[in-house]
């Protein structure tokens, strides 16, 4: 009686401990991709990943030069522009493209409790137009909202991210753009690369650009 009792402690005891280990492994992993989207490399430093063509005043102004990945801008100019002309040389011109921008530091990077603000979503960019046009982003799911931080908190980036357009109709949960989850978006847009894939954010992105600006 007293082997079998304590067969049965070891093997509860096994179980407990197997179960939290699983739940630990599972709060890690989320974590994980929740940083991932926020510190994957847009600008090409780290990786080989290519960088869109920014350029601010869009198509109805096109007399301003290309900006740099990674620019510190004034906001007198970046609150100013029309959604800015977006290009992309290495598209493939028979495929088409999700363009997204986000803001993750609302209200502040130190404490970003509205993460992610979306700005911007444009979906099925033919290829052959973000080669050198730019300009027939004509299936606007969330309109272009421009820059706006608010004053004193710093440095707010904003993050450009180009995506492969997925098999079927974009996803969007709401119209809500302030706790915008891009987490559940991924999911429901490209979980069979999830699904076949070991998740990284940065697997899907064709292409990405940042810029900060402050008040």
């Amino acid at each position: 009686m007293k082997s079998t009792m304590r067969l049965y402690d070891v093997r509860l005891i096994a179980t407990t401990v197997l179960a939290g280990v699983a739940v630990a492994v599972s709060m890690m992993w989320q974590c994980t991709a929740a940083v991932a989207y926020v510190d994957v490399d847009l600008c090409g430093e780290t990786t080989d990943r290519p960088v869109l063509n920014v350029q601010i005043g869009g198509c109805e102004d096109l007399s301003h030069d290309l900006i740099q990945c990674g620019s510190k801008l004034p906001i007198a100019s970046a609150e100013n522009w029309n959604a800015p002309k977006i290009t992309y040389p290495e598209a493939e011109a028979d495929k088409f493209y999700i363009l997204m921008m986000i803001d993750p530091d609302v209200p502040s990077e130190e404490s970003p409790t509205l993460r992610y603000w979306l700005h911007w979503i444009v979906d099925n960019i033919p290829g052959s137009d973000l080669i050198d046009d730019g300009c027939d982003l004509t299936q606007t799911i969330m309109e272009y909202k421009p820059p706006n931080p608010p004053s004193g908190v710093g440095f707010h980036r904003y993050q450009l991210f180009l995506f492969e357009s997925p098999t079927g109709e974009l996803v969007l949960d709401n119209d809500k753009r302030g706790n915008f989850d891009f987490y559940q978006f991924i999911e429901n847009n490209f979980y069979q690369f999830i699904e076949n894939q070991s998740y990284d954010i940065g697997g899907l992105i064709e292409a990405g650009f940042q810029f900060e600006t402050e008040k």
